[in-house]
């Protein structure tokens, strides 16, 4: 079920720090799963990565941030690039989890990726034996299907390769091994049970070469919104 947007109220006197609306402080009569779903819908906003204002919804080209609801499963510390999301499910890639091995040394049988020593990573749990990808262009490509301005998305060794071969300087791709993936309605329930953070940011993250602070960048930010 969609979220729906909640009205706030600003303050009357401006020459006192901000407070937390007074939805967020009656929240705490409704119990800690409600709070945590209405504080992962609100005003996630990082200014140094341009973010773009309150997230109410999964949507295509937003991320998935992992909760400490999660520090004792495979989604540990975990950032979700959303690729797919309709009524019927939702699908992502996970972006900050290298695998330490170079595409080539992972498939040494594969002739036309064997010029390639990019990163692979772990994109997820579902079908991590398949390879997607990702791609940072301006230019349309016929095997590759958009997903926000500027990120493709794409399945298959092959796709890598014709990629990289006409890459150019302005331009990055990345191979993910499994992706992660949700039936109808799963997602919204993780969200409202504060497993999620939805986080809506500049998508060029999912292309930076160093991604391990990535998560604790994004936590931090939505922990410390209301101090």
């Amino acid at each position: 079920m969609p979220i729906k947007k909640l009205n706030t109220t600003e303050p009357q006197n401006k020459t006192h720090p901000k407070k937390p609306p007074v939805f967020l402080l009656l929240s705490f009569l409704f119990g800690t799963l409600f709070q945590a779903n209405i504080w992962a819908n609100n005003n996630i906003i990082d200014p140094l990565l341009a973010a773009k204002g309150p997230i109410l919804a999964p949507q295509i080209g937003r991320f998935l941030v992992a909760t400490d609801n999660l520090l004792n499963t495979s989604f540990k510390e975990t950032v979700i690039f959303i690729t797919h999301f309709s009524n019927q499910g939702a699908a992502g890639i996970a972006i900050n989890r290298p695998a330490n091995i170079p595409l080539n040394e992972a498939f040494p049988s594969v002739k036309s990726i064997q010029g390639i020593r990019e990163t692979l990573f772990l994109g997820g749990p579902v079908r991590t034996n398949a390879i997607f990808v990702l791609m940072k262009t301006k230019r349309a490509h016929n095997y590759m299907s958009q997903i926000t301005n500027g990120i493709y998305f794409a399945t298959g060794l092959g796709a890598i390769s014709h990629g990289h071969a006409k890459l150019n300087k302005d331009e990055a791709i990345r191979a993910y091994a499994g992706f992660a993936g949700w039936s109808a309605g799963q997602l919204q329930r993780e969200i409202k049970r504060g497993d999620w953070l939805i986080v809506e940011t500049d998508p060029q993250i999912v292309f930076e070469t160093n991604t391990d602070p990535l998560w604790i960048r994004l936590h931090r930010l939505w922990s410390g919104n209301w101090i």
